[in-house]
């Protein structure tokens, strides 16, 4: 797979997501914690609006990126977002496990395979 179709699938995929967590962001916190309180409420919330825009800002990004030519520099775009996206992988399954909170299985499975796609299309680029 090309870089550019990766980088065009990942960015697409965290706009996406972004628009989900401004759209359903009520319904998110109290699905996470069904017992807050509306003080706790609103403080989810408004994380719910902040995580979309900083997921929304890093897929338009990684879409812009798709115009860079020099294959060292989309190489170390696409390793950013590996590792940036296995962070978040492992943050949510160490959630999942440990916490008290249930992380749901597809957020889950979506930041594992983006990381992988991007891992993968790292490898194949050939530098020079």
């Amino acid at each position: 797979m090309s870089p550019k179709l990766t980088l065009t699938i990942v960015s697409v995929a965290l706009v996406l997501t972004g628009l989900v967590f401004f759209g359903f962001a009520e319904k998110i916190t109290q699905g996470l914690w069904p017992q807050a309180d509306a003080y706790a409420m609103n403080i989810g919330v408004v994380m719910r609006y902040i995580l979309g825009a900083s997921v929304i800002t890093s897929g338009c990004i990684l879409f812009q990126a798709r115009a860079v030519e020099d294959q060292s520099s989309v190489k170390k775009i696409l390793l950013g977002g590996a590792v940036g996206l296995a962070v978040i992988f492992a943050t949510l399954a160490c959630i999942r496990v440990t916490g008290n909170t249930l992380v749901p299985l597809p957020p889950i499975v979506m930041v594992a395979v983006l990381s992988g796609l991007c891992f993968w299309s790292a490898f194949k680029v050939k530098s020079g």
